[in-house]
């Protein structure tokens, strides 16, 4: 095939290879929605015609759109290593696996390798009707990785340095280091997020035990756990909200879960008089809403830190419980 041939044959081709890009990327978000999956990102690309000319001189392909199998790729960035198996399964329910080279389990045979796995697949036979006609039988490309792998990948991208023997001899050894800090980064982070599930988990176990969570430190999972099973029936606030409340809370001098629970007591009977008087635009506080107000009835050093005066709370002040002695 000429170039005037792949010139003319890209530019009949290339609206339902960026057509298949978007309904890849729909298809394969809304999948991993559903089933719960976290990711960093779907991203999708056509080849452009300059790197196709290049792809195929380079490799002497003299039918470029059929041997070329990944003019239309597709990326899932996952975040941990756990994630990549769920995604995986997630690729292989929806599009037809033409071929698979999982390069995340097995050692890799240069610094150059990046491990990540690659799908060559099409759309299903299922996908019917004229919305998939022109697209159905293009084979495309998937690769996943984590997003540890997708960093080290896109800096050393740019770093000009395309094989190992391109490297000049000194920067050789700082190279391979720092191919080594990602790989280890990647297997760090899975260990935290393992563990970090663990730990939630055995907060949850002691919180229904008979001792229950009133001796434990102050944190995001302990303070989770508190909102969940003191305001069931409030709306869930977000992690980042959460977060928020847990430096207000060491900010303001809390501890143990304890402390901040005997001050939502004694602001319990308070805070209902006050929110039936000035509800808020939804009607109810969120969980951390319910315990920000409280504490700022109760606590000045609370209130301080949030920089409320207090006024506001002065008529409430006769419903609030004393000090325990």
């Amino acid at each position: 095939m000429n170039l005037t041939t792949i010139y003319a044959e890209y530019a009949r081709l290339s609206p339902s290879y960026h057509q298949l890009k978007d309904e890849i990327v729909f298809s394969v978000e809304e999948a991993l929605r559903k089933n719960g999956i976290a990711f960093h990102l779907v991203e999708g690309r056509v080849k452009s015609i300059d790197s196709l000319i290049t792809k195929s001189e380079q490799n002497q392909i003299e039918e470029p759109f059929d041997e070329i199998l990944d003019i239309c790729g597709v990326r899932i960035i996952a975040l941990f290593n756990s994630d990549l198996e769920a995604c995986e399964r997630v690729i292989e329910e929806i599009f037809e696996i033409k071929d698979i080279d999982k390069k995340t389990t097995k050692q890799p045979d240069s610094q150059f390798e990046y491990m990540s796995d690659h799908y060559i697949a099409t759309l299903p036979t299922d996908f019917s009707g004229p919305r998939y006609d022109g697209i159905k039988g293009i084979q495309f490309e998937i690769q996943i990785r984590t997003i540890a792998t997708h960093a080290w990948a896109t800096i050393s991208h740019y770093l000009d340095y395309k094989s190992q023997n391109a490297i000049p001899s000194n920067l050789r050894k700082d190279f391979y280091a720092l191919n080594a800090l990602f790989y280890l980064a990647d297997s760090h982070f899975e260990q935290f997020f393992q563990a970090s599930q663990k730990t939630r988990e055995l907060t949850l176990e002691k919180s229904q035990s008979e001792g229950g969570i009133a001796n434990e430190e102050i944190n995001f999972d302990t303070v989770s756990t508190f909102l969940s099973q003191n305001y069931p029936d409030r709306v869930v606030s977000e992690p980042s909200f959460i977060s928020e409340l847990v430096d207000e809370l060491v900010a303001s001098e809390y501890r143990t879960i304890s402390e901040l629970s005997d001050d939502m007591r004694r602001a319990e009977v308070a805070f209902r008089y006050y929110e039936e008087e000035l509800p808020p635009p939804s009607g109810k506080y969120h969980d951390v809403g319910v315990v920000r107000v409280s504490l700022e009835m109760v606590n000045p050093i609370f209130r301080e830190k949030r920089r409320t005066s207090g006024e506001e709370y002065a008529k409430y002040q006769i419903f609030i419980s004393p000090l325990d002695n």
